[in-house]
């Protein structure tokens, strides 16, 4: 399909009008000179230095304005590149970071897989009570057996085909998923990930910015969610990349 026409601008316009005066004017200085009415004495002889003067005059002008025109359409291509190029390493490190933190999801999911088996889970209040304590130990830097020093900025949570809340650190146990919610593509494929952008912030990134306000941050969330049928349950753990836009005040 092709790209519609745009309007031209005031200045576009602007530039048109002079052009074809410049024309005119050109034309009928060529037109005197051909009636010879430029080789006898009178006004035309008189004012024909003034008369080329200004059709210079006009042609630099157009020039310039030409000039600035081409100049300011290659900033905003250059701008755009520039963008571009960012726009790109901004995706890139947060496509990194997510893959940096894919094989420790993984391991919760296996786990819960194999805790199923052994007969360790059998209900939804058994699976509530194991990511209640998984989240705790994460929070404090413990990840299936290894310390982590810093670790990273998530969120666990399950919920039932009833759509129903099982756990979720900030949300009562036993809440409906409101009709509306973000996590109703999660409901519907039940096993998948899934990109959010939001401007919430976790309790961990709060414990660490108390004076954080509620439009202080810029957060970018990988959600990873898997189907456990024997639960009749979904669980999502949420991969957090935080870009904090206003810094807190100071207390």
């Amino acid at each position: 399909m092709a790209a519609p026409m745009k309007n031209p601008s005031f200045h576009q316009k602007a530039q048109n009008v002079l052009l074809v005066l410049i024309g005119i004017a050109a034309a009928f200085i060529a037109f005197l000179d051909a009636l010879s009415l430029l080789d006898k004495d009178g006004w035309f002889k008189s004012h024909l230095l003034a008369m080329n003067l200004l059709l210079l005059g006009m042609l630099l002008t157009y020039s310039s304005a030409k000039e600035d025109k081409d100049q300011e359409r290659h900033d905003e291509i250059l701008g755009s590149i520039i963008l571009d190029r960012i726009t790109s390493d901004v995706k890139n490190l947060l496509e990194r970071t997510w893959a940096n933190r894919e094989n420790d999801i993984n391991k919760l999911f296996d786990d819960i897989k194999e805790q199923l088996k052994l007969g360790n889970i059998k209900t939804q209040k058994d699976l509530q009570n194991y990511l209640a304590i998984k989240f705790d130990e994460m929070k404090r830097g413990v990840y299936f057996g290894a310390a982590t020093t810093l670790p990273w900025d998530f969120t666990l949570h399950a919920i039932n085909y009833d759509r129903v809340f099982i756990y979720h650190p900030c949300i009562p146990n036993g809440q409906r998923l409101w009709d509306h919610s973000d996590f109703n593509g999660v409901m519907r494929e039940r096993t998948g990930t899934w990109v959010w952008i939001n401007d919430h912030a976790s309790n961990q990134l709060r414990t660490l910015f108390p004076n954080l306000g509620t439009n202080g941050t810029q957060r970018y969330t990988k959600l990873h969610y898997r189907d456990f049928p024997e639960l009749k349950a979904i669980v999502t753990v949420e991969s957090h990349i935080n870009i904090i836009t206003n810094l807190p005040p100071v207390p």
